[in-house]
């Protein structure tokens, strides 16, 4: 982060606070000077993240039309997004989680550094059957389509892991979003209370070459898996079954 001078934030909410947060303690450690950016549409004009952050650069509406007619969320047009961080004079770009891998390669193609994996790790860990075949060369027992029954009764486990270019690779804990809506997580529990000790850290042995594969750029992600228990046993060790779950930005 210390060869970023600008730091374009293209996401609203909570994750956008955390870079604006991040950014305050790494200049405060390091004596720095970087600075955040907040893309901001119309809804967000009185945003807590547009306020806290050291400038702040209007987009427009909340959603721009497509070629097809639609209409998209303003955050995710890589035509919008490119023309406000040549504006802005940025370097860097956020995007927090639920990244968008073309939106990605037009940012690296442009010069701007993004905070995250590159465009070819977004599209191997979204799509079911590569992230299958990673979880396989890593050693992690999967399937990408679990049984109904089993779907009933299973859990969505995620275990938090952070990596970086150089190959290293922190587990930060283990928790649990069964409770949904859609996609969109309702509840999340943290740390996972169905997870015994031994298997907690089973589990997170077992996912450290998951992210490691396809290398990220000091971006946490996410390592979902359903934790289901075998039939006709609640009480015996369950086994993790990954499947992927890209989750959106807020």
């Amino acid at each position: 982060m210390s060869s970023l001078e600008r730091i374009a934030i293209v996401t609203r909410g909570e994750a956008a606070m955390r870079i604006i947060n991040a950014v305050r303690e790494y200049n405060a450690e390091h004596g720095t000077d970087l600075r955040t950016i907040a893309l901001f549409t119309d809804p967000d004009r009185r945003a807590m993240f547009v306020r806290r952050a050291d400038e702040a650069h209007h987009i427009g509406p909340a959603t721009v039309p497509t070629d097809d007619g639609a209409r998209r969320v303003a955050y995710d047009d890589p035509d919008l997004v490119a023309a406000a961080l040549e504006a802005t004079g940025a370097d860097g770009a956020w995007f927090g989680w639920g990244l968008d891998a073309d939106l990605v390669d037009r940012c690296e193609s442009s010069g701007v550094r993004v905070i995250g994996p590159p465009g070819d790790v977004v599209r191997r860990v979204g799509d079911p059957a590569e992230l299958a075949r990673i979880a396989e060369v890593a050693g992690v027992r999967s399937t990408t389509r679990p049984d109904s029954d089993a779907e009933h009764r299973a859990h969505l486990i995620q275990v938090q892991v952070v990596g970086d270019t150089e190959g290293t690779v922190w587990s930060l804990g283990v928790r649990e979003s069964s409770v949904q809506l859609g996609q969109a997580r309702v509840l999340t529990e943290a740390p996972h209370r169905r997870s015994r000790p031994t298997r907690t850290r089973s589990s997170e042995r077992r996912r450290y070459g998951s992210p490691r594969s396809p290398r990220t750029s000091g971006s946490a992600r996410s390592s979902s898996s359903l934790i289901r228990p075998p039939v006709g046993s609640r009480s015996s060790a369950s086994w993790p079954v990954c499947r992927p779950s890209i989750p959106s930005r807020s």
